[in-house]
């Protein structure tokens, strides 16, 4: 196994210790788990194991999508038989989302606000303002509308995204803020899972070694597996310029030593292109991505759940 997988493995090991602990710690309150995976940097056995473990029907295979169904037409990948496009409520192990109500408020792991919204791949959150230079300057708090999403976490703001369209949102502003709400939404929304939307979303947004063997392993399973990873709390722009901007995110775990909690700093560099923002990591990036903890979140942005 290379370095840069020995260290993605030994990353994602530790952050998946964590947010089971967390499942534990809060499923007295909010009776729910989870489990999550970051960064799709599995080595062969783990991935050999997670392929064996998925249930028959969701065997990747070449399954003719329905030519009634545009979005279905649209993916850029084959997908295990049984995944629905506009399926809503999901029975997996980790995760109860029944008590979740379209058009309404919930709670999430962490006992955020989370919202289900209408459209199914998401709606507009706040009036966007588009920009045609990079802002690289970002306030002291912003504010987003967390969705429920195709089973997942998706972060929204008046900086995007804006189109719901398609099964992956885009339409971001070009801002510092914009590519690390973004950032944000590549965790939650596709390196924590391998089912057709995660690895849609990989093959289409990042230029990664971290995502390459998700997209090269494809989708395993035909809904999301494991829990639902929060959107951040928390970001701040290490570089700015240009088409790029390098965040960092912090996400908020349950302190395993002081019963509280602390924040998993991620960092990941992003490039603007057409509207969106796309993952770009190089080597040394991959290296760097896991930047610790710290136990506060003073001089990041804060991000407000609303």
């Amino acid at each position: 196994m290379s370095e840069i997988e020995t260290a993605a493995v030994d990353n994602a090991s530790r952050k998946n210790l964590l947010l089971v602990v967390a499942a534990i710690v809060l499923a007295l309150v909010l009776v729910i788990g989870v489990g999550i995976k970051l960064f799709g940097g599995h080595s062969e056995d783990v991935a050999q194991e997670s392929a064996q473990s998925a249930p028959s029907a969701a065997v990747t295979t070449s399954y003719v999508k329905p030519e009634g169904d545009k979005v279905l037409r649209e993916l850029k990948i084959d997908y295990p038989e049984g995944f629905d496009p506009h399926q809503r409520y999901f029975d997996r192990q980790f995760f109860d989302d029944s008590k979740y109500q379209i058009g309404k408020y919930g709670m999430d792991l962490l006992g955020d606000p989370i919202y289900m919204p209408v459209g199914e791949n998401g709606e507009p959150f706040g009036e966007f303002v588009p920009t045609d230079t990079l802002v690289c300057e970002t306030p002291d708090t912003v504010t987003i509308q967390q969705q429920y999403v195709h089973g997942r976490s998706l972060a929204v703001s008046n900086q995007g995204p804006t189109n719901f369209e398609g099964l992956i949102p885009t339409g971001y502003a070009k801002t510092a803020t914009a590519a690390a709400i973004a950032a944000s939404n590549i965790v939650t929304m596709a390196m924590s899972y391998r089912d057709p939307i995660a690895v849609e979303y990989v093959t289409r947004f990042s230029d990664s070694v971290s995502t390459k063997r998700l997209v090269d392993l494809g989708a395993v399973y035909p809904i999301p597996h494991g829990g639902v990873y929060p959107a951040m709390d928390g970001f701040k722009v290490e570089n700015c310029g240009g088409d790029i901007v390098v965040v960092i995110t912090a996400s908020r775990v349950p302190d395993i030593e002081s019963g509280g909690f602390i924040y998993e700093l991620t960092r990941l560099p992003m490039r603007y292109e057409d509207g969106m923002w796309v993952l770009v990591e190089s080597k040394q990036d991959a290296k760097q991505a896991d930047q610790g903890v710290a136990e506060d979140l003073r001089g990041f942005t804060l991000v407000k759940k609303a």
